[in-house]
């Protein structure tokens, strides 16, 4: 063999074929889509949470709301559902039973003003008897009203939270009172 037909050769193994830079190009193209799957799916996991948080937050400061009201206004313990042509403003709410029922869309303030940038979410209200001992929900008062407060968007639950209302808990508006003194 010649000197010039073994340098041939040579040069022709030493370089890359377009097989192999078509191969090369088709990985790298995959792990990139992988890349941006996992990051849109982590973009995707932090909007889902931010959006849980907002709705924690909503159900948080109505029952707070709920909460600081009276255990009932009047001597008669029935729940009847808040009334639907007024379900706007709470101001004139005077006792935990007058939340039953109530819901809204978008979420409001006490006063019916809209909360900003909550177009598509509902807040809703229940207001319950259960018997103390198994909070199974009953008929009859029984001195302790169980108080759900849901968050919605467009239909999906993001945030429920419940609590126990006794009539041993202190009249909140007294207790202020009791501290001034």
């Amino acid at each position: 063999m010649s000197a010039a037909s073994t340098r041939d050769r040579a040069h022709r193994h030493a370089g890359v074929t377009l097989v192999e830079t078509i191969i090369s190009a088709l990985i790298v193209a995959g792990l990139f889509v992988a890349a941006l799957d996992t990051l849109g799916a982590a973009r995707g996991a932090e909007s889902r949470t931010a959006e849980r948080t907002q709705a924690h937050a909503l159900a948080e400061a109505l029952l707070s709301e709920v909460l600081s009201q009276p255990f009932e206004h009047d001597a008669s313990p029935a729940l009847a559902a808040a009334d639907a042509s007024d379900d706007t403003t709470r101001t004139g709410y005077h006792s935990v039973n007058d939340y039953h029922g109530w819901a809204s869309a978008p979420p409001m303030e006490p006063d019916g003003s809209p909360i900003a940038g909550y177009a598509r979410w509902r807040r809703e209200v229940d207001v319950q008897w259960v018997l103390p001992a198994t909070l199974e929900p009953t008929n009859v008062d029984t001195g302790a009203k169980q108080v759900t407060v849901r968050v919605l968007r467009d239909e999906l639950l993001l945030a429920e939270l419940t609590v126990v209302r006794t009539a041993a808990w202190p009249d909140p508006t007294l207790a202020d009172e009791a501290w001034r003194e």
